[in-house]
């Protein structure tokens, strides 16, 4: 390159690692990462996810432990969606939101539907330390599902619903039947 690679560099590069399996390469890009951009978590939870990926839960512990001593968080992905011009919100497993329990039937409803049409979730990248029907109701209870759930029952049939993330590369539509 005839620049200087910056954080943002890097971290195309590890994803890219990470997406085509290259591990120790990606470790060596995380740890180029952690040195250039110490307080960013990105670096440090990509290196843990690659040493969950292995299986490797220990170094996923100490990555986590250092992140912990030099007092680094991770943002938690959220989810967002606009209604009646009002900004809803949602977390991980979030059951703050007042119709909570309306939200989680429809969230059963469309897993039992999809498991019906055959859908079986990929859990290879849940990457935490449990078993797979844990790792299946962790994936069901992503912010952009519960969003999806609540727009589901809060708009009229065929409403387009529009989630937006926090993360790269999500914007997502849906397009009710």
């Amino acid at each position: 390159m005839t620049i200087k690679p910056d954080d943002v560099i890097w971290k195309a590069l590890l994803g890219a690692c990470k997406l085509h399996g290259h591990i120790e390469m990606g470790k060596r890009i995380a740890e180029n990462l952690m040195e250039l951009a110490p307080r960013d978590s990105g670096g440090y939870v990509a290196l843990s996810n690659m040493y969950a990926s292995l299986g490797d839960w220990g170094s996923v512990a100490e990555t986590r432990m250092r992140m912990k001593e030099l007092n680094i968080r991770k943002d938690p992905g959220c989810s967002w969606i606009e209604l009646d011009g009002m900004i809803n919100e949602f977390l991980v497993e979030d059951d703050s939101n007042p119709r909570a329990e309306e939200i989680h039937l429809m969230l059963e409803e469309i897993v039992d539907k999809l498991r019906l049409a055959g859908h079986r979730p990929d859990t290879t990248n849940v990457l935490l330390n449990m078993d797979d029907r844990e790792k299946e109701s962790t994936l069901y209870h992503h912010s952009e599902k519960i969003a999806i759930a609540f727009g589901l029952i809060s708009t009229s049939h065929k409403t387009p619903l529009r989630i937006v993330k926090n993360l790269p590369r999500f914007v997502g539509i849906v397009m009710p039947q």
